[in-house]
């Protein structure tokens, strides 16, 4: 409340907005908002009535509610799923036991979803989380690993200091053929996205937020110039700029003394098989496009716990345990670019640890400078400090986003959304918004029909969402 703030609204729906009784919260003390019944005091939509891990979520309406009569479904039940059968969510929904079902166009029962629900296959729209990949800048963990000398792991880690590296690797990388495992070559490109904030979360002189970032890549000369980066495309697969990329980058690291091929590990879950078809996407793509005698690479099939432990659950960067991974995605906690832009701040990020780096760590700081986080840390610092001026404050953040994304130590694959389900919840009857906790899966508003949501009730559905949306977004603006 020390100075102003265009997005404060939003930050409404943020976690840290949500109120709490101080005399609960005391007399909870390390307990408190533990995965228990009575470690949470319910003010919300919903009372917790079961939570056991791998196995069930279970909620059922808060009676003391004060907004109860948009509470539509009294009771909530999630059931885990270890990714090992996707089939069994579409057969959960056809008996009845599911209200809706995640469908898989390349598995084996498919078909059966077709010929069943040929008008009732719905596609979810694009969401403001984005997937990436991440390059472990600093790795110390070799627990999962194919290579067996030390050389191997230098020249590994050399390599993905190189910046023309890590640009070959991105270019290199078909992101279409990769998403096509996970939701079939009809979905391939719904929720490709080519950078880390969404292009129309925000704008720039009345434009999309990614036609700021499109110029400020080209007044940088980056390798990324002169290439839309508007969702729903590939645009950064291009096997031409990938091969120049790595030849450069070949005379770079053969003259620090490095050998070829460059063996980079990624990690996935032995059970999870459209992840290790994606996996198997991303070296096939990899090793064709730039070399198998200049690139490896090699998956790592981890028990999940395993995988866990050095993805999602690593803590630290030293915890991080692979070369390249998938296990990293961020979605906005408010509405504003600084939302996604501070998580890689060097000095306070939340997902340094998804690039092998640790906060307050001597060595991780040297290689946060090595490939420039500390100038992009400074461009992040100088939008930020922009507070009267919100088209100035984009700008500002389109140009911290561009030196990010010129620098490839990440790179965006997809949204959260553009998959396709089979429900019978009612379309775009839950609660939305585009950052923090205020999405869907809170269920206020949120009704069931008797029968499944047809392709044409769905998009009639959208169509009046949409403009909904932008009449709101006009009277904002008009404000």
């Amino acid at each position: 409340m020390t100075q102003a703030e265009s997005y404060w609204n939003s930050k409404l729906t943020y976690g840290v907005m949500f109120p709490v009784n101080a005399k609960f919260l005391k007399e909870s003390g390390k307990n408190f908002g533990k995965m228990k019944a009575d470690s949470i005091l319910y003010n919300g939509g919903y009372i917790l009535k079961n939570f056991t891990s791998k196995s069930v979520i279970q909620m059922t309406a808060n009676s003391s509610y004060w907004d109860k009569k948009d509470i539509h479904i009294k009771n909530v039940k999630l059931t885990y799923n270890d990714l090992s059968n996707p089939d069994s969510l579409y057969k959960a929904f056809k008996s009845g036991t599911n209200s809706a079902a995640r469908v898989y166009p390349n598995s084996a029962g498919y078909k059966e979803v077709e010929k069943n629900n040929k008008n009732n296959i719905v596609w979810s729209l694009p969401g403001s989380a984005t997937y990436n990949f991440t390059f472990n800048l600093n790795r110390k963990n070799y627990d999962a690993t194919s290579k067996t000398t030390s050389k191997e792991k230098s020249d590994t880690k050399k390599a993905i200091l190189n910046k023309n590296f890590r640009l070959a690797v991105q270019f290199a990388f078909n992101k279409a053929d990769y998403n096509a495992q996970n939701v079939g070559k009809a979905g391939a490109k719904k929720s490709l996205r080519n950078q880390l904030i969404p292009p129309t979360f925000v704008s720039v002189d009345g434009k999309n937020y990614n036609v700021a970032v499109e110029k400020e890549l080209t007044a940088v000369s980056s390798p990324l110039s002169k290439i839309s980066l508007a969702d729903g495309q590939d645009s950064t697969y291009s096997p031409t700029k990938a091969k120049a990329l790595i030849a450069t980058a070949k005379e770079e690291l053969e003259a620090e003394g490095v050998s070829l091929p460059i063996k980079l590990d990624i990690p996935e879950i032995e059970k999870d098989q459209t992840g290790i078809n994606q996996a198997k996407s991303f070296k096939k793509s990899i090793e064709s496009v730039l070399g198998k005698d200049n690139v490896q690479v090699d998956i790592q099939l981890l028990s999940q716990d395993k995988y866990l432990a050095g993805t999602y659950e690593a803590t630290t960067g030293a915890q991080a345990d692979y070369d390249i991974s998938n296990a990293s995605g961020w979605s906005p906690d408010y509405e504003d670019p600084s939302s996604y832009l501070d998580i890689y701040n060097p000095e306070s990020g939340s997902m340094l640890s998804t690039i092998g780096l640790t906060i307050g760590d001597a060595e991780s700081a040297a290689v946060a400078k090595t490939v420039g986080l500390d100038k992009y840390a400074t461009l992040v610092d100088t939008a930020e400090a922009e507070t009267s001026d919100v088209n100035k404050r984009n700008a500002l953040f389109a140009k911290a986003e561009a030196a990010l994304l010129d620098s490839g130590i990440q790179i965006p694959v997809y949204s959260d959304g553009g998959t396709p389900s089979v429900t019978k919840i009612v379309p775009f009857t839950g609660s939305y918004a585009p950052s923090g906790l205020g999405g869907a899966s809170s269920y206020k508003y949120m009704k069931l029909q008797s029968k499944p949501v047809t392709t044409a009730q769905y998009n009639k559905a959208k169509a009046a969402w949409n403009k909904e949306r932008a009449k709101i977004a006009k009277a904002n603006a008009d404000d």
